[in-house]
């Protein structure tokens, strides 16, 4: 699935419910062709998922000038569960709420968190599920192969 897909279907799924990025608009995933995209799908009742966002956060902080951008889903049903944990982690990112799971269920997560990391292409070049912190510079690494030696020779998972 490439980016513009995903764009659609999270457009799509959130028709007529509220949803937020940071200016309160749904993600727009087909003006970041020519980034490296995660999008990262959370709830705040995930363990593993209180670990990624400030790490999440802390690879945008870390590699956004080099054309990385994190986007987040949030699936937690009250919003304000979802705003309360960004807050107590002091996280910043792009969240589209999807409190029925419409977006999640199309993708067929298989765990949480999943984070989708799409090419400067705006194709799926990875999937990871889960999140633990022994992981981290696999994951980093990743991101570094996509940012610095283009599609061909980025390393897939």
């Amino acid at each position: 699935m490439n980016i513009a897909v995903l764009g659609i279907s999270i457009l799509l799924a959130l028709a007529g419910a509220p949803s937020a990025g940071a200016a309160g608009e749904p993600l727009d995933l087909a003006s970041h062709r020519g980034e490296v995209v995660v999008v990262d799908f959370w709830a705040s009742w995930c363990k593993p998922c209180r670990q990624e966002l400030p790490w999440l956060a802390a690879m945008q902080a870390k590699h956004g000038k080099a054309g990385l951008t994190v986007l987040t889903v949030n699936l937690d049903r009250d919003r304000a569960d979802a705003d309360k944990l960004l807050a107590s982690l002091g996280v910043n990112l792009p969240v589209v709420h999807d409190p029925d799971g419409k977006i999640a269920e199309a993708h067929r997560l298989e765990g949480m968190p999943t984070s989708l990391i799409y090419g400067r292409d705006g194709k799926l070049r990875a999937t990871r599920v889960g999140f633990v912190p022994e992981d981290e510079a696999k994951f980093e690494a990743l991101l570094m192969d996509l940012l610095t030696k283009g599609e061909s020779d980025a390393q897939k998972p």
